[in-house]
């Protein structure tokens, strides 16, 4: 094998680690995303649990004030 089969060789070697690794971080954000969407729909409050939440807070502090 001359050198420049060896570093041809080398190159594909090296592309091919690249995109193995390229292809397990998209799996990995595929899987961030996902977590992230869960999360985005625990975290969701309807306008009447705002309403609820603002009210209890508000009889707290009057309770705390008196």
């Amino acid at each position: 094998m001359t050198i420049e089969q060896i570093l041809l060789l080398l190159a594909c070697i090296v592309i091919i680690i690249l995109l193995v690794l390229i292809f397990f971080m998209y799996v990995r954000i595929r899987q961030l995303i996902r977590d992230l969407e869960v999360l985005q729909s625990r975290l969701a409050i309807s306008d009447s649990e705002l309403d609820t939440l603002i009210n209890n807070v508000e009889r707290m502090i009057k309770k705390i004030k008196i």
